[in-house]
C-alpha cells in the first residue's frame, strides 16, 4: 500500500444543527477551529426561523468574526416562511 498525501490545506467544517447534543455553546468550537474552519452550516435548533429557537446567533456570528472567518456559510430551514407554504 502506498503512502497517502493531503493535497493542499486540511479544513474543518462546523455543522450547527447537531452541536447542541455535543457542545454547551457554539462560540468555543468556532474559536478552537480557528483558521482550520473552512465551511459553516447553520440552522435554528428546531430547523425553523433563526431567532425562534435556542441558538445564540449573536455569540456564534461574533465568534466567526473574531476568527476572521470569510468562508462559505449555508443556511438550512424547513420553516414555511423560508421554503414556501405548502398548498
Amino acid at each position: 500500500m502506498g503512502s497517502t498525501r493531503l493535497m493542499g490545506p486540511l479544513h474543518s467544517w462546523l455543522g450547527k444543527y447537531g452541536r447542541p447534543i455535543e457542545e454547551v455553546g457554539f462560540a468555543a468550537p468556532v474559536r478552537e477551529a480557528g483558521e482550520r474552519l473552512g465551511y459553516v452550516h447553520i440552522g435554528e435548533s428546531h430547523r425553523g426561523l433563526p431567532g425562534t429557537g435556542t441558538i445564540d446567533f449573536p455569540a456564534f456570528f461574533g465568534a466567526l468574526a473574531g476568527i476572521g472567518y470569510t468562508g462559505p456559510l449555508t443556511f438550512e430551514s424547513f420553516a414555511p416562511e423560508v421554503v414556501g407554504a405548502q398548498r
